[in-house]
């Protein structure tokens, strides 16, 4: 499913030249896709097969929420199989967004 995110952002590109694409790693945690557009963070977004959010990782959620305070986003998605939905933490939301929908 990562692949076919990665794809799309790819296409995504094509019309926004000035997004880039990029990971997060601090060596415990990582984020699939950090998204730039004229050198500032946009969104991080991580992908997961979760089919409900209940099923979503704490690991998915934990690694978002730490890159967020290091890299400052304006955004915070999780890309699953077909849940959708947001929840807050702390001053932080994240918006769940089933794979078919743009991404």
């Amino acid at each position: 499913m990562e692949n076919c995110v990665f794809l799309e952002l790819l296409r995504q590109r094509n019309t926004s030249p000035s997004l880039e694409i990029h990971y997060w790693n601090s060596g415990v945690n990582e984020v699939d896709f950090v998204l730039r557009v004229g050198g500032k963070v946009e969104e991080l977004l991580q992908v997961t097969y979760a089919d409900s959010l209940n099923n979503v990782h704490t690991r998915e959620i934990d690694a978002l929420l730490k890159a967020s305070r290091e890299l400052k986003p304006k955004k915070l998605t999780v890309i699953t199989w077909n849940a959708e939905g947001q929840k807050q933490f702390g001053d932080k939301k994240i918006v769940f967004t089933p794979s078919g929908s743009g991404y």
